[in-house]
């Protein structure tokens, strides 16, 4: 069963492991071929979002990766291991146990991980004579905690989306230096929001963490004074910036991206608010294994299957989110994620404030 949601985490190790399997070079249509085989993935994860988040949060995936391709090579090297006697002997091709051992072994030491060598098991399967070998590797991260508690919950965050102000520049002069320049009377009339929308709640939630009660109640007050645009959702914000009908609004970066594959251009342009700014919040989309998981094999399998290589491609080239495997690429025209600006903050207390921000909201007349 998945359940989906983000929260936030500390630095603590990752334990990643897979299998390569080889068969001997005489059987048959699997001559001297590797394959390999996710024997684990124990992902729980979830993101906090300060400078360089982006290079740290997918450093297990890149170093699964790397175990996959060093196991494959490892039981290729093993599967050449004929035992010369018995084929003298029977003319039958079989695999020498300890010198596929020794071999695979040697094909670690010679890609140059001395104590991948010491903890690699490696077996040899008389029926089927495939060499496995299996590797495990500890992934210490800075910015990501990953809980590994027997049968805890696993969670991976899958894509990003970032709150931006985006806005028609054939109107405005300059976008806002942040988003209290918003209540100022220049921008009266002229800004839409959608306040029942939940990013938009969850950029509030944001503000109260960072700001307090009282700070958030009086920007949304200020908001409400000035003439606010209101809408029931983002994509008709920048549809209707776009248009030129107001001169921005408060969005998702990835409305306005959309917008401009479905129209073949977009005079909007998206801002994002400097460091600090609640505006420069960072959401993610995630998902997760309860403990209740009654097909807990499958749903590993489709927690890998998000963060796949083509499924993260997916999300880049038709969500137009940013993808959260590094290397997965960023939305066109979208700074990079690692260079985003950022909001100090625990995405994870976010739902021990979605209420109160809500009856702010309500009280400031966002309605």
């Amino acid at each position: 069963m998945i359940g989906w949601g983000a929260a936030t985490a500390q630095p603590d190790p990752m334990t990643t492991g897979v299998m390569g399997h080889a068969r001997d070079p005489g059987a048959g249509p699997g001559h001297e071929r590797g394959s390999v085989t996710l024997w684990v993935l124990y992902w729980s994860m979830s993101v906090l979002f300060i400078s360089g988040f982006g290079l740290d949060l997918w450093r297990g995936v890149s170093v699964r990766r790397s175990l996959v391709e060093q196991a494959e090579a490892a039981a290729s090297a093993g599967a050449n291991a004929v035992d010369v006697e018995t084929f003298r002997r029977t003319g039958e091709v079989v695999i020498d146990p300890g010198l596929a051992d020794e071999m695979a072994r040697a094909n670690l030491r010679a890609q140059g991980d001395a104590d991948l060598v010491d903890r690699a098991q490696i077996t040899v399967d008389p029926g089927t004579q495939e060499v496995t070998v299996t590797l495990e590797a500890a992934v210490d991260f800075t910015l990501v905690k990953v809980f590994l508690s027997g049968e805890a919950p696993l969670q991976v965050g899958v894509t990003a989306r970032a709150r931006v102000f985006v806005y028609n520049p054939d109107l405005v002069a300059a976008p806002p230096a942040d988003i209290w320049a918003l209540t100022e009377p220049e921008w009266a009339g002229k800004v839409g929001v959608a306040p029942t929308n939940g990013s938009f709640v969850a950029f509030v939630s944001a503000m109260v963490l960072t700001e307090g009660e009282e700070r958030t109640l009086e920007w949304l007050s200020g908001i409400a004074s000035n003439d606010p645009v209101i809408f029931d959702g983002n994509a008709p914000i920048v549809a209707a910036t776009d248009a030129g009908d107001i001169a921005g609004g408060l969005v998702n970066h990835y409305y306005l991206l959309r917008l401009a594959d479905e129209q073949g251009v977009a005079t909007a342009v998206n801002h994002s608010f400097p460091s600090g700014d609640p505006g420069s919040l960072v959401m993610v989309s995630g998902a997760g294994l309860l403990k209740t998981a009654e097909n807990r094999d499958e749903a590993l399998r489709f927690l890998e299957f998000l963060v796949s290589d083509e499924t993260q491609a997916f999300f880049l080239s038709e969500i137009l989110e940013y993808p959260l495997v590094e290397g997965a690429g960023t939305p066109p025209g979208q700074t990079p994620l690692a260079d985003l600006p950022t909001l100090d903050l625990d995405l994870s207390q976010l739902a021990t404030t979605v209420d109160r921000a809500t009856q702010l909201i309500a009280e400031a007349g966002l309605t």
